[in-house]
């Protein structure tokens, strides 16, 4: 106890104060302000929720961040409003732009229809995924391979080009049952036979 009391005393006489003062130095902001791991995300414009979702890591600045295994939720904002779930290992969100770029993405409509892309951007300003393959967009019935494809998200409506291979199968519906109220009865002939 007693070397410790002598080490802050010799400490204490050390210290001395500078009739000069140091030169002030900026204080420098940091290329990547956070880093997170299992991260929430939820972007609100005008008091409307734009994404929410959840990312494993997450590195960046309040501008871009650099996110990892993200999985986000998108709800259009038109007078039908259409959902969609984004998967993506990896994908860089550039917040103040309002647009984000997925690497190996998975894109999903509430009705099930689903682009599988090598990379596609999202652009806040005019709803739209643009994305480029190898690609495979499956929806009811069809399968389709494609080089690039472009999904408006605020219509559902989907454009394929390519070149173009794919495969429609048109569900087979049964013929519709008659029902007891249904039954035909042959009428009379109007005129009697000659």
């Amino acid at each position: 106890m007693r070397g410790l009391a002598i080490l802050l005393l010799s400490l204490a006489g050390n210290v001395a104060c500078s009739e000069t003062r140091p030169a002030h130095r900026p204080v420098e902001t940091p290329e990547q302000s956070f880093v997170f791991d299992q991260l929430s995300i939820e972007e609100r414009r005008d008091g409307r929720k734009i994404w929410s979702g959840t990312a494993a890591h997450a590195t960046g600045d309040l501008s871009s961040t650099q996110v990892t295994d993200v999985k986000l939720h998108c709800t259009t904002h038109g007078a039908q409003p259409r959902e969609y779930d984004f998967f993506a290992p990896r994908a860089q969100l550039e917040l103040d732009d309002g647009n984000a770029t997925f690497e190996e993405v998975r894109v999903v409509d509430a009705h099930g229809a689903t682009l599988n892309a090598s990379l596609a951007r999202y652009t806040e300003q005019t709803e739209t995924v643009s994305a480029t393959g190898p690609l495979v967009f499956t929806a009811t019935g069809l399968t389709a391979r494609a080089t690039s494809a472009f999904i408006r998200l605020e219509s559902g409506e989907v454009v394929i080009e390519g070149p173009v291979e794919g495969r429609f199968e048109k569900r087979r519906t049964a013929p519709p049952s008659p029902t007891p109220d249904a039954a035909v009865t042959p009428s009379p002939p109007s005129h009697p036979p000659p």
